[in-house]
């Protein structure tokens, strides 16, 4: 297992490697929470991706052997059942959503289990166009997800798609993932994309990108009139206090431009395909 991190500019980009099958261990999910708390610790780190050094494999799965190992220390009474309440592996996942520093999973190849829970707690995903599978296949061995899967997909793509992959299952490639909303962008080279998506947020107000990740993470929290007030206040002390939005603004009007206008599907120019395999 080894975990490493590159510096770009004020990017950083965390690789996983855990040959020879990608399979995430205990020891690599410490790694791995820790190499994120350094970097999101950092105040200069503007950005931050998360891709496989693997061969085809961002991360396979959490490894089963430790899942069984945990069963049989719950049933001894070694360790609580809700142990997992605080691991390593969920602690990070909930830094990953509720930092301010934007996450993105480069996803150039194989994820399932764990490391699809990974890529649910960035905010935002890439795909490369060639992995074949992305999902949640722990049912096949009559377990559930432990590491935010089912409520992060739920969220993120609706209850009927989550219940279609969970329940069976399934894997998904990234056409189907990108028709079905779990991932933004597809790319022929995954952290090539996603680092030129980085390079550009880095080169926005940081204040404003965390408070646009606050208020789209909490969207769904309490009465919507409560979260559309909390917008409109954080709008007002944004203003308030960013110079460098003033700047920006000044500049755009001073052109006499509009705002550009960027296509999500600029990357996609492929046709889509109507379904994807079910595997």
């Amino acid at each position: 297992m080894g975990v490493s991190i590159e510096a770009h500019g004020a990017v950083r980009l965390i690789r996983v490697a855990s040959p020879p099958h990608g399979i995430l261990g205990a020891r690599g999910a410490k790694e791995l929470a820790a190499a994120v708390e350094e970097v999101l610790g950092d105040s200069a780190v503007r950005a931050l991706i998360i891709a496989g050094a693997d061969c085809g494999v961002f991360i396979r799965h959490y490894d089963l052997a430790a899942i069984r190992k945990a069963a049989d220390a719950i049933r001894s009474g070694a360790i609580d059942a809700e142990a997992f309440v605080d691991a390593d592996f969920g602690r990070m996942t909930d830094r990953i959503a509720t930092s301010p520093v934007p996450v993105i999973a480069a996803i150039n190849g194989i994820c399932m289990g764990g490391g699809f829970e990974v890529a649910l707690a960035c905010d935002i995903r890439i795909a490369q166009r060639d992995v074949d599978h992305i999902g949640l296949p722990e049912i096949r061995v009559d377990i559930l997800p432990g590491g935010g899967g089912t409520i992060r997909l739920a969220r993120l793509v609706g209850e009927g798609p989550a219940l279609d992959i969970a329940l069976r299952g399934r894997t998904v490639d990234a056409q189907r993932a990108y028709d079905l909303g779990i991932v933004g962008d597809l790319a022929d080279d995954a952290i090539a994309a996603a680092l030129d998506i980085a390079q550009a947020l880095a080169e926005r107000d940081p204040r404003a990108l965390g408070e646009i990740k606050r208020l789209v993470r909490s969207a769904h929290e309490g009465p919507v009139q409560h979260r559309l007030g909390d917008e409109r206040i954080a709008f007002g002390r944004h203003l308030a206090a960013s110079d460098t939005a003033l700047a920006s603004m000044d500049a755009a009007l001073a052109s006499g431009t509009m705002l550009e206008a960027v296509s999500a599907c600029e990357p996609n120019d492929s046709a889509h395909k109507t379904m994807g395999d079910d595997r």
